[in-house]
């Protein structure tokens, strides 16, 4: 039988950006401090965490990068894509499961990575759906809804709270607007 539950989460090998460097998802507490994105003000900025869970799922996704970074999530996880905004594997179950429209992740997207304290687009070379029993992890803190996971921005799991029509993002010395999906 699949597990599928309404918990957004990340594989226990995922590490989160902090000010000290990467920490391993599975060692955050509440209380820590991560590194966020707040869209409105186009800064990076650092948040608490408020919320850690875990839960238990039988298909995942592995995304891979051209940087040959890798990152293992559940399939409704919205990433923030360039020119697209957040997209997921599989949009039909975030609607479902958040009733958040999101755009559909596609192989050449431009995805946001956090490089020693620079943004950069990094394009996304393949998605694998992988099946067996997967332990996941979420976080979520902070007004800005979102944290770098294995340096690539990604949604926290309170994704009710953010609605974006616009927002800019800013790649080291450029901004680039970026639109996310219609909600």
């Amino acid at each position: 039988m699949e597990k599928f539950n309404k918990i957004i989460c990340f594989g226990a090998g995922t590490k989160v950006c902090t000010s000290k460097g990467k920490k391993n998802i599975v060692q955050i507490r509440t209380g820590d401090k991560i590194i966020s994105y707040n869209h409105n003000l186009v800064i990076l900025e650092e948040i608490t965490v408020d919320r850690i869970a875990n839960s238990r799922h039988s298909i995942i996704n592995k995304t891979t990068f051209s940087n040959n970074t890798s990152i293992e999530s559940t399939i409704d996880h919205p990433f923030w894509v360039v020119g697209k905004g957040w997209c997921s594997v599989n949009p039909a179950s975030t609607s479902e499961n958040y009733n958040l429209q999101v755009g559909q992740i596609s192989i050449g997207d431009e995805c946001i990575y956090f490089d020693n304290g620079n943004l950069v687009k990094i394009k996304i070379t393949k998605t694998n759906i992988i099946k067996g029993d997967f332990a996941m992890y979420a976080i979520s803190g902070g007004k800005n809804h979102c944290f770098f996971a294995n340096g690539f921005l990604v949604h926290d799991e309170n994704l009710l709270n953010l609605e974006l029509t616009t927002s800019h993002v800013k790649y080291n010395d450029f901004s680039l607007a970026c639109r996310p999906a219609s909600i």
